[in-house]
């Protein structure tokens, strides 16, 4: 009994003695990680510019301002485009310039017919 007794005095005071050891380790270590993390920012100057990149989101746009384009008509093609998308204009300004081809021929077959109504 006696036996007995004294190893389990001495089998808690050993586990008592591991317990206290590996709480300590995991603190210091846990401290240890913390110290050692470091977070590297890259910093940069700002300057006022203008915006190149294009961005594209989804969303909804309300115009605080409209302004009528006259088109052509369905059909009719563009020669050429004077402005780029994004470009600030004035009001009054040329945007695109339509293929006249057509019209011209119109208003010559037009005149002709016009002559041929005189005589």
């Amino acid at each position: 009994m006696k036996r007995t007794g004294l190893y389990l005095i001495c089998f808690l005071l050993l586990l008592a003695g591991c317990k206290n050891g590996n709480e300590q380790k995991e603190e210091e270590s846990v401290f240890a990680e913390q110290e050692q993390t470091v977070a590297e920012v890259d910093t940069m100057v700002i300057h006022r510019q203008t915006f190149q990149k294009q961005l594209l989101c989804n969303g909804r746009l309300v115009a605080i301002r409209k302004a009528d384009l006259q088109c052509p008509k369905q059909g009719e093609v563009l020669q050429r485009v004077l402005v780029q998308n994004g470009q600030r204009v004035s009001q009054g300004a040329l945007l695109a310039v339509s293929d006249t081809r057509d019209r011209t021929a119109e208003l010559e077959k037009t005149q002709h017919d016009l002559e041929r109504a005189k005589v």
